[in-house]
């Protein structure tokens, strides 16, 4: 269940001393950036997830964190013992720079930048998972220059063992297609 912050910013939670319990947080600056599946009793946590919205487009929101701790009794436990969970930022920030694009391929084209190989889902044992999302990211070519600049967008972090694949596009045509870095290694977020 949701929990809220005491005046002093921490939260109190008691928790059973007969059964291990994981905590787990998310941290996000609104409710409608995220999709939250609370979890009910008995399911593994691993199972359910939160969920960035489709309506916004599948970003991440700027202020999406994960924090997890797992409880196990022990006798000599105080009551009103401290802990302190740790929140990570369960995000990735991205802007993609073509260089010399009008060069390579001339100054008339419609160029536009997708950006692919993302999920949209965080499982809460921290895993990034969910459906295969891509984001057509806004562009303009850097005054005075060649370059093709998107703008910066935040998504959630590369699945395990994914990539993401950079594709550009000039109208419906495909002109460009990364998925390795400058050295040669799978592009990840």
């Amino acid at each position: 269940h949701e929990i809220k912050a005491e005046s002093d910013g921490s939260f109190l939670i008691s928790f059973d001393g007969t059964k291990s319990t994981s905590l787990v947080m998310f941290g996000y600056p609104d409710n409608d950036s995220l999709t939250v599946n609370t979890p009910k009793e008995g399911e593994d946590i691993n199972e359910v997830s939160s969920a960035v919205l489709k309506a916004r487009g599948n970003l991440s929101p700027e202020g999406f964190y994960y924090g997890r701790y797992d409880y196990t009794p022990k006798p000599d436990d105080p009551v009103d013992k401290e802990i302190n969970v740790s929140l990570q930022a369960e995000r990735a920030t991205v802007n993609v720079v073509i260089k010399n694009l009008k060069k390579i391929y001339g100054a008339n084209g419609n160029y536009r930048i997708e950006l692919s190989g993302l999920r949209n889902a965080v499982s809460f044992d921290g895993e990034v998972t969910g459906d295969s999302v891509s984001y057509e990211l806004k562009s303009a070519f850097e005054t005075g220059k060649d370059n093709l600049c998107s703008e910066t967008v935040s998504t959630l972090p590369t699945k395990e063992g994914e990539s993401v694949t950079v594709s550009v596009y000039d109208a419906d045509r495909i002109v460009m297609r990364l998925s390795t870095d400058v050295d040669g290694k799978a592009m990840t977020l």
